[in-house]
C-alpha cells in the first residue's frame, strides 16, 4: 500500500484485482481535505470533512470578511482586486474614477462636495481632483446627490413658507 499524509489523516491507496485504485481511510479518522488560497496580501483557509456527496465545512475563510470577520454563508462577499481582500458589503465601496469595487482597508479617500470618495491609488485620486477642478458648479454639487436633493427641498420649503407668511397665498 502507498500512502499520502495530510494534516488530518493518512490516505492509503490499494490496487484491486482488476487494476483499479481504491482509497482506504485510516480507521477512526473521517475523510476530508484542506486548502489554503493565497491572494495578494491575504490567506484564505478552507477545511472540510467529506463522505460521499455530503460535506461538513470546518473552516471557511472564503466566506468571511477580512475586516469584521462575519461568517454568513448566504451573504455576498466581494473580492478587492487592489489588495486581495474578501470583504462584506459594508467594507466594499465603488472606486469613483473606474467604477469598480475597492475595499475600505486599502482605498485612498478624499472628500468632494462633503462626501467621501474612494480610489485605488494616489494617481486615480489626482486624476479625479484635476477632473473635479474643471467641473461646472452644478456637476460638483451632483457628486453628493443626497446633499444636493436635501438643499433643493429645504430651499423650496423656505420659499413656500415665506410666501405663506407674507400673505401672498
Amino acid at each position: 500500500m502507498d500512502g499520502i499524509e495530510s494534516d488530518h489523516d493518512v490516505l492509503e491507496f490499494e490496487t484491486s484485482a482488476n487494476g483499479y485504485l481504491s482509497t482506504v481511510y485510516r480507521a477512526g479518522v473521517p475523510p476530508g481535505g484542506s486548502a489554503n488560497s493565497h491572494l495578494k496580501e491575504y490567506n484564505y483557509p478552507y477545511e472540510c470533512y467529506a463522505a460521499g456527496p455530503s460535506r461538513v465545512t470546518i473552516d471557511d475563510g472564503i466566506h468571511c470578511c477580512v475586516y469584521c470577520e462575519t461568517r454568513v454563508v448566504d451573504k455576498t462577499y466581494t473580492y478587492c482586486a487592489n489588495c486581495g481582500a474578501i470583504a462584506c458589503g459594508s467594507h466594499i465601496k465603488i472606486e469613483r474614477l473606474t467604477g469598480e469595487s475597492v475595499c475600505t482597508g486599502c482605498a485612498i479617500t478624499d472628500r468632494f462636495a462633503l462626501k467621501t470618495k474612494y480610489f485605488y491609488n494616489q494617481e486615480n485620486l489626482e486624476s479625479f481632483r484635476a477632473e473635479y477642478a474643471e467641473m461646472p458648479f452644478y456637476n460638483k454639487a451632483m457628486e453628493n446627490k443626497l446633499l444636493t436633493g436635501d438643499s433643493v427641498v429645504t430651499t423650496l420649503l423656505i420659499v413656500v413658507g415665506l410666501i405663506i407668511i407674507g400673505g401672498i397665498i
